[in-house]
């Protein structure tokens, strides 16, 4: 299935989990089951989500009910009774309460983080060109003039979200020539999740304090979850690190340049 083009000027990203009693098989780490929603803040409707189940088939089945769904004009009670209808299985009850923690979520977003838009630069860094980059299957070549750089930082009490220990990993490719983020990667366990971060980063630019304050304002408004806090720091940390590099590196770099 092709990942759906997300917008950074109309698309939130929130993410619960819950366990599933008796039952470790149905999610990536100690039976914990995550589900996120994109909804577009402009008009409440759930345009896609993200979930951790193990097969396709059912995480395709939660998407046929769940997108398409406004939660701006309804409260989530039907939608959980449509779940309870159709979605049998050990998961049902987590993932129903996981929509309710999601609508609470958008709903308190909506009184405090909506606000928020207003002083972003909503503007994407990248080109209609570049849109291709959020798909995370393809092999890209990359310049020869970039560099990779990757921090990690520990998600508190959620160890279902990364594949070790509760650490979450983000990667950056950088054209050290503009300082521009040309591709970057995630440690999350859903593709939908990696591609509403890519969107987030690719074609930002690390080359000073202000732009890094606006892509961790942008972070910090647009994605939701138990890993905001963790993504924060691997960002501030990755800008250190490219900032550290470009400093010992120069005379190398201006070698390979020429």
């Amino acid at each position: 299935m092709k990942l759906m083009n997300y917008d950074l000027k109309k698309h939130v990203y929130f993410i619960s989990y819950s366990k599933i009693p008796s039952n470790i098989a149905a999610a990536v780490y100690e039976g914990y089951v995550g589900l996120g929603f994109i909804v577009n803040h402009q008009t409440g409707v759930i345009e896609d989500i993200s979930c951790t189940l193990l097969t396709k088939v059912a995480r395709n089945f939660l998407r046929s009910i769940i997108v398409g769904y406004n939660i701006d004009e309804n409260d989530v009670g039907p939608l959980i009774e449509r779940i309870q209808l159709l979605f049998h299985g050990h998961s049902q009850k987590a993932i129903c309460v996981i929509i309710r923690d999601n609508y609470n979520k958008y709903n308190e977003w909506k009184q405090v983080g909506k606000k928020k838009l207003l002083d972003l630069v909503l503007e994407p860094c990248y080109n209609g060109v570049e849109k291709g980059e959020f798909d995370i299957e393809g092999m890209k070549i990359y310049s020869e003039k970039s560099v990779y750089i990757i921090s990690y930082a520990r998600i508190p009490h959620n160890i279902s979200l990364a594949f070790y220990e509760g650490h979450t990993g983000i990667g950056f490719v950088i054209d050290y020539i503009t300082d521009e983020i040309i591709d970057c990667c995630f440690t999350f366990i859903t593709k939908e999740a990696k591609a509403f971060g890519k969107m987030l980063l690719i074609g930002c630019k690390l080359d000073n304090k202000n732009n890094l304050d606006e892509l961790l304002n942008r972070v910090d408004t647009l994605f939701n979850g138990p890993s905001k806090k963790a993504l924060c720091i691997i960002l501030k940390a990755n800008f250190y690190k490219y900032q550290e590099w470009k400093k010992e590196n120069k005379s190398n770099t201006a070698l390979l340049n020429n």
